[in-house]
């Protein structure tokens, strides 16, 4: 029996998502770091009787998986009238006005922190506080509500029942994957002279969990010669996927045709590639607020259905992640985020891996999202002059000097 490591979170934003996409300057994925700054500084504000971070788990049974489901608690009140479990949330005064006060999805959260706690501690009753933090004016607001065990076990046991037919259908599509990869071919009928060789050095690298670079002619067939491996490798990996990550369109064009003859050899993987927000926008300008935009309106009330296109496709190009957005409405650029989570190889610009601004959080500023990551670095020498563009800052006097006269007095 497999088992899957789910983080609390994770299962209530799945199974429960809903509304308008809006990107604001603290959103849910947003400024990570910030977020937890208030979270402890909030907790360093309460009483003695208050435990903060408290670790719980549990697991569910489902067919031939095991779900541990877990999670981390913000904070619980040792009381002697009862227990009561806090659960913060920073959000923007933007975000208050919108009616995101009070959001179900929070409530959610803290149900099943408090049922998994209830559980492991034998109560029959809790109180949950549910804190907003308003992140402009440094201001909170709570609620509080009871609950009891009975409800809150029926209320999580739904939420798994709900999760657990999207991960059956995932697993079984891993299973045909596998069997897939180990029966598949060359798509070529011989190697090209020195491919072999890359191909056996990347294998043995990745194997190793080890670096590799690799120089060779123009024409040799270099993309082919990494991605191969690569991908025979994603059998051997528990939560295994590639990033090939280039700085050329033609080199993103490469990869994809390499992936494309892959899956026509027997291959059966997904692959997506994601384009830059402003690209793949269907709208002059982005704003990515429903009062703009149709495709940012009932963004997460429309993503369920447009999920399940997974399942039909094994190639997420640019065409099909476009045709996809507009038969289903949503956001292109945010719909291929949201799948990047459940395909085997994303390729895309360097930034999305490296630059601290726009990496893609959910995997490698997430301590939820945890795998064996294979990067796949086209034309490794342009990271030199790059990386001194992610990493650098610039002032400008100009702004300095405007600021000196309006505040002159």
């Amino acid at each position: 029996m497999k088992t899957i490591n789910l983080a609390v979170r994770e299962l209530v934003e799945f199974v429960m998502m809903s509304g308008d996409l809006v990107l604001d300057k603290f959103s849910a994925r947003g400024n990570l770091i910030t977020g937890q700054k208030i979270h402890q500084r909030l907790q360093a504000q309460r009483p003695e009787n208050y435990q903060t971070e408290v670790a719980i788990s549990d697991i569910f049974t489902r067919d031939n998986l095991q779900i541990r489901l877990n999670g981390r608690i913000d904070g619980i009140f040792q009381q002697p009238a009862g227990i009561i479990l806090e659960e913060i949330k920073s959000i923007t005064s933007e975000n208050h006005r919108k009616g995101n006060l009070d959001h179900p999805r929070h409530w959610a959260q803290a149900k099943v922190y408090a049922y998994l706690y209830m559980k492991a501690k034998d109560l029959n009753i809790i109180r949950i506080r549910l804190t907003y933090y308003f992140v402009e004016s440094g201001t909170t607001e709570s609620q509080e509500k009871e609950f009891g065990f009975r409800e809150l076990e029926e209320f999580t046991t739904d939420l798994i029942d709900q999760y657990s037919t999207w991960l059956l259908r995932y697993e079984d599509y891993h299973l045909h994957r596998d069997r897939s990869l180990q029966q598949s071919r060359f798509p070529y009928q011989d190697y090209r002279q020195g491919q072999e060789q890359i191909c056996t050095a990347v294998a043995k690298a990745i194997r190793e969990s080890r670096d590799v670079f690799l120089q060779a002619p123009t024409g040799l067939g270099k993309t082919m010669a990494v991605i191969y491996p690569a991908v025979l490798s994603l059998t051997e990996l528990e939560s295994g996927k590639i990033f090939y990550l280039t700085a050329r369109s033609t080199a993103q064009e490469n990869a994809e045709y390499a992936l494309k003859k892959i899956i026509a050899a027997g291959a059966g993987i997904k692959f997506l590639v994601i384009s830059a927000r402003e690209k793949v926008c269907f709208q002059e300008e982005c704003r990515c607020n429903p009062d703009d935009c149709e495709y940012a309106a009932g963004f997460f009330d429309k993503l369920p259905a447009a999920l399940w296109e997974l399942y039909k496709h094994n190639i997420f190009d640019r065409k099909r992640i476009d045709e996809i957005s507009i038969r289903h409405k949503i956001c292109p650029f945010e719909y291929s985020l949201e799948i990047s989570l459940w395909v085997d190889c994303i390729i895309c610009d360097y930034n999305y891996v490296f630059d601290p601004r726009v990496r893609l959080k959910r995997f490698f500023m997430n301590e939820r999202q945890k795998g064996d990551f294979i990067l796949l670095v086209d034309e490794a020498h342009n990271l030199v002059d790059r990386s001194r563009d992610m990493f650098s800052a610039s002032l400008n006097k100009k702004d300095f000097l405007k600021i000196r006269r309006l505040v002159r007095g």
